[in-house]
């Protein structure tokens, strides 16, 4: 006799068309119970014409919404001790293979190690298993829940377009699919995200924000998703704009410093080469290198004297010998590092992830804009360049032109980025909800000014009151800065208003986690493992990201430690 959760498992195709509800086989489009001891049954159903109609429609109101406990209570012990081999693996990143080597220590050291299976039946039978069940407990969690969506491609060592789509609410964030695309385009990419929608059964007035990068297709994208999705708002990825104006400091090749970062530089404190991929690594480079330029340039002369068959030991050498290079090149450095500071910190704000930042985005764009457009005409100089200037006797006008254009660079890429970001003003509105944006001055008190956002545009009565309340309410929260501690705490008296709050405040600003996604994406998909089925890719995929975000199963394995 096969259980009907061991039937679910066996294949994709029955996962996507039935669900287990008190140890029974249901249809989950079709309403109806199907007898999952005959094989011939469980495929001849979703092949009917019925089934294919009801499947089409979508209907939510034949979708049945399975309950976790009913699933999870039918395993015997056979299948949790497997099920949380599978768990405890993919958390670890551990191949399941290896569980042949890990075996005879088992046998010696741990009871019931006779239950746990071979790599096969883990890889065919507990994998599918495992996946089934945490996708349920997400499809169960996102239920009328405000969703924001962020989606990004890649190109795995495969060849294949790996699209990842991740589902953010409640102050967590969670893998929803990957698929493999054979075109990454607008249309693919719109496809994708209102088969994931309707997949998770998720109501299209709830899907709020998406998330992407600045490429054309993704902007494309957005605006075939806009009319089915009323109330979807379009947030490009403020990091990797960041990062963007940032390359405009990284190219502008006046800075001479193509010698220092394509030959490189060997060091005992293991420099931090720029890589395209990492962020703010060019300019952590050049902090690094900043206390150790004139260290560098006697070290690459005595290597030469040494040795000079290396043609990067040539080419720098060449480098060195060239006085008025070199002193360029210090004084690029200086200036880099000097203003930097304010771009690594505000990409560093960008890729928070664990805190409520939304509130402040606003505020620190128009900070960020009005550094770089004065810096278009009075670029700010250390006092340390200064006497570097003075001590070579410099002409510091020609070099202060220079860091004009160097401002004037990274400026336009600011306003072709930022000045027209889809949802700039959107986070200008929810500023409101910082309350020491509301007590700075009374006219950030009007509510018609947030009228962008929805709940606003047409308030209820009870939320018009509780305005009034916050407006009102005279606090000491100069130092505060935790708006989710602040929020939970008003729910007594503001619970309207605080829930509300605390969608707003936790608004994801940047698309670092999806990049978080395909780096665990390519840990499974390693050089060793090339040979995994797409199926397999994705399941791993799916339990490996949402494991290593899940705070249940962090709990449970600090009770151990």
């Amino acid at each position: 006799m096969v259980a009907p959760h061991i039937c679910l498992s066996q294949s994709a195709e029955y996962r996507e068309n039935y669900i287990v509800q008190e140890n029974k086989l249901w249809c989950q489009f079709c309403n109806v119970e199907i007898d999952h001891e005959r094989k011939n049954s469980v495929d001849k159903h979703i092949k009917t014409l019925k089934h294919l109609n009801n499947k089409n429609k979508n209907n939510s109101n034949l979708l049945i919404q399975r309950t976790l406990p009913s699933f999870e209570n039918t395993l015997n012990e056979r299948e949790k001790i497997n099920k949380e081999i599978v768990e405890a693996f993919t958390y670890a990143d551990i191949p399941l293979e290896k569980i042949e080597k890990l075996k005879p220590f088992l046998l010696n050291h741990c009871k019931n190690v006779g239950l746990i299976t071979g790599a096969n039946q883990l890889r065919e039978k507990y994998l599918p298993l495992s996946y089934e069940i945490a996708l349920q407990k997400l499809k169960n969690d996102v239920i009328n829940k405000i969703i924001c969506l962020t989606i990004d491609e890649t190109t795995d060592r495969c060849g294949w377009h790996a699209v990842n789509i991740l589902f953010s609410f409640d102050n967590k964030t969670k893998l929803a699919k990957t698929e493999f695309l054979s075109n990454v385009n607008a249309s693919s990419i719109s496809q994708f995200v209102m088969n994931t929608i309707h997949f998770y059964n998720i109501s299209y007035e709830n899907i709020i924000f998406f998330i992407s990068d600045n490429a054309s297709y993704m902007k494309l994208a957005y605006s075939n998703l806009s009319p089915f999705l009323p109330n979807l708002k379009h947030n490009c990825c403020l990091a990797h704009i960041l990062n963007l104006i940032g390359e405009a400091w990284v190219n502008f090749q006046k800075f001479e410093l193509e010698h220092l970062l394509q030959n490189g530089i060997e060091s005992s404190t293991l420099a931090p080469l720029p890589v395209k991929t990492r962020w703010n690594s060019w300019f952590l480079f050049l902090c690094w290198i900043k206390p150790l330029y004139s260290h560098l340039i006697t070290f690459v002369t005595a290597e030469y004297s040494i040795n000079h068959d290396s043609k990067a030991v040539r080419d720098l050498y060449t480098f060195c010998q060239n006085r008025s290079h070199v002193f360029c090149v210090k004084i690029f450095i200086y200036f880099i590092t000097y203003n930097s500071k304010r771009l690594i910190n505000d990409l560093e704000f960008f890729k928070i992830r664990n805190k409520a930042i939304a509130p402040f985005v606003y505020s620190r764009i128009v900070s960020l804009q009005a550094f770089l457009s004065s810096g278009t005409r009075n670029p700010p100089i250390s006092n340390e360049i200064f006497q570097l200037l003075n001590e070579e006797n410099q002409d510091i006008a020609s070099f202060v032109s220079l860091f004009s254009r160097a401002f004037i660079l990274a400026n336009e890429k600011c306003e072709k980025h930022i000045s027209h970001h889809p949802v700039l003003l959107f986070f200008k509105a929810i500023q409101c909800f910082d309350p020491r944006f509301i007590q700075s001055n009374s006219s950030n008190h009007n509510m018609e000014n947030y009228r962008i956002i929805k709940e606003f545009y047409l308030p209820t009565d009870t939320l018009i009151q509780e305005w009034a309340v916050y407006c009102g309410l005279n606090e000491s929260i100069e130092e505060f800065d935790d708006l989710d501690l602040y929020w939970q705490g008003k729910r007594h008296i503001l619970p309207e208003f605080s829930s509300l709050a605390l969608i707003y405040i936790w608004l994801p600003v940047s698309g670092v986690d999806i990049e978080r996604s395909f780096s665990s994406y390519k840990s499974i998909l390693s050089d060793r493992r090339v040979a995994l089925k797409e199926e397999n890719i994705q399941m791993l995929n799916f339990l490996y990201f949402n494991l290593s975000n899940n705070d249940d199963y962090n709990n449970e394995l600090m009770i151990y430690e």
